[in-house]
């Protein structure tokens, strides 16, 4: 079963920063891999989506996230794409990917019960 990550911290907290900090406590990898925040994201046949990871041929990865969406939402759509981030290219929306899913927002959980906050600053 997948959950929202419905509990944001303060404004203070820098959630997205956070996020990432629970994906690499879980996640290492040596590729580069790069956000953007996307006006107008479409998907390669030209349907409106949330998010896109791009795992390109020189093994970098590029995740473009809607900038059309609420913060808020923003910040599950950034968990969702780290997910993808760490399965692989090969996995979709299967089981492997729900648990990679919920194990960030578990570790992100965690850190925000335990202070372990990214502060904006």
């Amino acid at each position: 079963m997948i959950v929202a990550l419905l509990i944001f911290p303060s404004t203070d907290i820098d959630i997205f920063a956070l996020i990432y900090k629970a994906f690499t406590n879980l996640h290492t990898t040596d590729k580069e891999i790069t956000f953007y925040w996307q006006p107008e994201l479409k998907d390669e046949e030209g349907n409106e989506v949330y998010g896109v990871t791009n795992f390109e041929d020189n093994g970098n990865i590029t995740v473009l996230i809607s900038g059309v969406l609420p913060v808020l939402d923003c910040a599950e759509i950034f968990a969702h794409e780290l997910a993808h981030i760490m399965v692989g290219v090969e996995e979709e929306h299967n089981e492997k990917w729900e648990k990679a899913f919920e194990d960030i927002q578990n570790e992100y959980m965690r850190m925000l019960e335990n202070g372990e906050v990214t502060e904006n600053e």
